[in-house]
């Protein structure tokens, strides 16, 4: 994603905080997916002009060490390969702290413990490398332009565990897979496999698929 790269290159001293707006842009124009079109609101501009907003106003993490970041990690857990790349890996307040990255809403308090389930997923490589967990989690909204603060909780990573397992469990009962649009009555009309599907633009059962 655009605003990834971009914050890569900001703390590998390869562009200026000033340029990161028009670069963003650039990227942007470059995109193939644009937001659904609705009738009172267009998705597209809101999206673009909170993300502007952010740009002016977030101070890009100045107040943290920066430790690491978007660092590739393989590595073994409990019998299966996984690899993880945390977006930052930093202190601040003489605190370890795992940050992330989203282009979503602020999450509400029903979504978070899922949510956060990938946060504890980075967290198992990083207790290697520094020898402790991170003592907060912190989630950066930048289109809603907020940093949300969580506690890092021990028993919520044992719950992780046993989530990744049931998960493994369920995809390896899993003998068949149908695509969405050989499920529904009418894929034309389908609003996922439309507009949110990740393969909307090449899947081979999507008999529309240049139309869009």
């Amino acid at each position: 994603m655009a605003y990834h790269q971009l914050i890569k290159q900001y703390f590998d001293e390869e562009i200026f905080l000033f340029e990161m707006k028009d670069l963003y842009i650039e990227e942007i124009n470059k995109c193939p997916y644009k937001f659904p079109k609705f009738k009172y609101c267009d998705l597209n501009d809101k999206m673009f002009n909170q993300i502007m907003e952010h740009f002016d106003e977030f101070n890009f993490f100045e107040d943290y060490k920066i430790l690491d970041y978007e660092q590739e990690y393989k590595y073994d857990f409990e019998g299966l390969p996984f690899i993880a790349i945390p977006d930052l890996e930093a202190e601040k307040d003489k605190e370890f702290i795992l940050a992330d990255h989203k282009i979503s809403k602020v999450w509400s308090k029903a979504d978070t413990e899922k949510k956060l389930r990938q946060m504890y997923v980075y967290s198992i490589p990083l207790k290697s490398k520094y020898n402790t967990f991170p003592k907060k989690i912190h989630i950066n909204f930048f289109k809603d332009n907020q940093i949300i603060e969580y506690d890092f909780d021990k028993n919520k990573l044992e719950e992780t565990k046993k989530w990744i397992h049931n998960q493994v469990n369920l995809i390896e009962k899993e003998t068949e897979f149908t695509p969405r649009c050989l499920q529904v009555k009418d894929c034309k009309k389908d609003f996922y496999a439309t507009n949110l599907c990740s393969h909307r633009c090449d899947c081979k059962y999507r008999p529309f698929q240049k139309e869009n």
